[in-house]
């Protein structure tokens, strides 16, 4: 009885690791695109804040800045110039009203410049 027991395990064991996996694995491409997918949405722009951003903001100083990101409610706007750094940064406030006035959808909480 023994015998018949050790044969019938080993019948077992063979079964096992021939068996075929329920899953194919992905490629490492393929991990990478959906990881660097998955951060684009997480990190992404607001299409409401960049509006927001582009109906209050006038074309001439517009262009010594863009919209760097959006995330968690803040906005952040890149800016080349020390010197329009500080005149956004002075009014804020207003910025951030006036955006909210035109685009409440944007759900912006506030913006900090970089």
């Amino acid at each position: 009885m023994k015998n018949e027991d050790i044969q019938d395990s080993d019948l077992l064991l063979s079964t096992y690791w021939k068996r075929q996996r329920p899953y194919k694995a992905d490629s490492v491409g393929e991990l990478l695109e959906r990881f660097v997918k998955s951060k684009k949405k997480s990190s992404g722009k607001s299409p409401d804040a960049i509006k927001a951003w582009k109906s209050v903001v006038p074309e001439q100083m517009r262009q010594f800045c863009r919209v760097a990101g959006f995330r968690n409610g803040i906005l952040k706007i890149e800016i080349k110039d020390p010197a329009l750094k500080f005149e956004f940064q002075t009014s804020k406030n207003d910025l951030l009203s006036s955006m909210l006035k035109e685009y409440p959808k944007a759900k912006i909480k506030d913006i900090k410049f970089i």
